[in-house]
């Protein structure tokens, strides 16, 4: 007997990805996602019970920045991943990321030299849980997290997982990576 989620990769509503332990399954264009969209605005929606101030604050930090095993996640890692596409220093297609030669460079200058980067893998691309799109994991990423906490462009914040961007980080994105600044901001 096929699954439902058989049935919808067979109609090319859906994709299969598999990323370590986890299965993730995604639209597979943006048309369907629009259907799904309207669908859920018709149907009957349900109030979630807000726990509190405190614990809003907490998950709009979460989405906004966190570690994720260890290398950065959320907003931040997308602006970030985004940044290093549009310099050349990643290649990002579909589910891979590879490290340009400008880009190994790039971390080299920066204070990752190559011989931070060589194990395996040296960069991979993690699927973000709140942004839905691919941010830099691997060797890479995680010499990239470390390094930014050693420059105190980054740093831990509440909850446990959660980083904030100082200020002294806002004009280290703007100088290395050229993110405007007023996107550096926790929404």
């Amino acid at each position: 007997m096929t699954s439902c989620l058989s049935k919808l990769e067979e109609s090319h509503l859906i994709t299969r990805m598999r990323q370590g332990r986890h299965r993730y399954v995604r639209l597979c264009d943006e048309h369907t996602a629009q259907i799904i969209e309207f669908m859920g605005t018709v149907a009957e929606t349900t109030q979630t019970r807000v726990i509190g101030y405190r614990q809003v604050r907490a998950d709009r930090r979460l989405r906004y920045a966190r570690t994720c095993y260890n290398h950065i996640a959320g907003h931040l890692a997308i602006l970030i991943t985004t940044a290093m596409q549009t310099r050349g220093l990643i290649d990002l297609r579909d589910d891979s990321i590879r490290l340009t030669d400008k880009g190994t460079l790039w971390f080299a200058n920066n204070g990752m030299p190559e011989s931070q980067l060589r194990k395996t893998p040296r960069i991979k691309g993690c699927l973000d849980w709140t942004e839905r799109r691919m941010h830099i994991g691997g060797s890479a990423g995680s010499a990239l997290c470390s390094r930014l906490m050693d420059l105190s462009v980054i740093r831990r914040d509440t909850p446990r997982r959660a980083l904030r961007v100082t200020t002294t980080g806002k004009r280290w994105f703007v100088s290395q990576l050229g993110i405007d600044e007023d996107t550096l901001n926790e929404s």
